[in-house]
Parts: structure tokens; C-alpha cells; sequence
């Protein structure tokens, strides 16, 4: 199966009670027919030093499924993530780690995933004048 995978910081300001969403941009290659579905999984690192700097990946959340029409189109597919929280070691500030990969899908020949877009819910600032 194929893997993406790469780290990025979570923001300092984030709204901790909301998870982040990540929008997922691919392309069909060859593919004119079948399913392609792709999955999630996240690995957070806190600040501190108290815990390993190689966590677990998560239980993976998986996309909607996206069905080939035609050789080499983009598609995108957005989800919610549900496994970034506190009690997976992720924390504002904290390194986190995203692993892209195939879910179970029908289509035959490889599904490349250009990018990835995380939007993460932020704090509220109010600033006096």
C-alpha cells in the first residue's frame, strides 16, 4: 500500500476541545474505474519529554470513498479527525505525525496523493484598542 507520511507542529493557539480537519488532494493515474479511499492516522509528541519522541500511530480515521471516472483527474476528499487529543499525547506546541495510506478499495493501479491541508480550530483572540 502506499504511504505518505510527514510531521508538522501543532499550532500554540489551538481550540483543544475541536479536532483538526485535513483536506487530502490525489490524483486517479491510470485508474478509470474503482474505488479509491484513503485513511488517517496521527502520532502525537508532547514538549515536556515525558513521553517517546517515535509514538504509536492512532486508530485510523478513514475518508470518504471517491470512484474513478477517468485516467489521471484530481480529486480531493476532507475529513475530521477524532483521534488528536490530549490523551494521545497531542498538545499545542507538540509535534504531530500523519500517516496517509490506501484503505480497503477497488482500484486497480496507484492513486497519488499530491497534498495534504490541515486546518486546525484556533483560539479566539479579542485585542483591546
Amino acid at each position: 500500500a502506499g504511504v505518505a507520511q510527514f510531521e508538522t507542529e501543532i499550532p500554540l493557539d489551538w481550540a483543544t476541545p475541536q479536532q483538526p480537519y485535513i483536506n487530502l488532494f490525489f490524483s486517479s493515474a491510470s485508474n478509470t474505474t474503482g474505488t479509491m479511499i484513503f485513511q488517517v492516522a496521527t502520532a502525537c509528541s508532547n514538549i515536556d519529554g515525558t513521553i517517546s519522541d517515535d509514538p504509536s500511530f492512532t486508530t485510523a480515521d478513514v475518508f470518504p470513498t471517491r470512484t474513478a471516472t477517468a485516467a489521471n483527474r484530481n480529486w480531493s476528499t476532507t475529513l475530521q479527525m477524532t483521534q488528536v487529543t490530549s490523551g494521545n499525547n497531542c498538545v499545542p506546541g507538540g509535534t504531530m505525525l500523519v500517516k496517509i495510506t490506501r484503505n480497503t478499495d477497488t482500484a486497480s493501479a496507484v492513486v497519488w496523493v499530491e497534498k495534504a491541508v490541515i486546518t486546525t480550530p484556533r483560539l479566539l483572540t479579542v485585542q483591546a484598542n
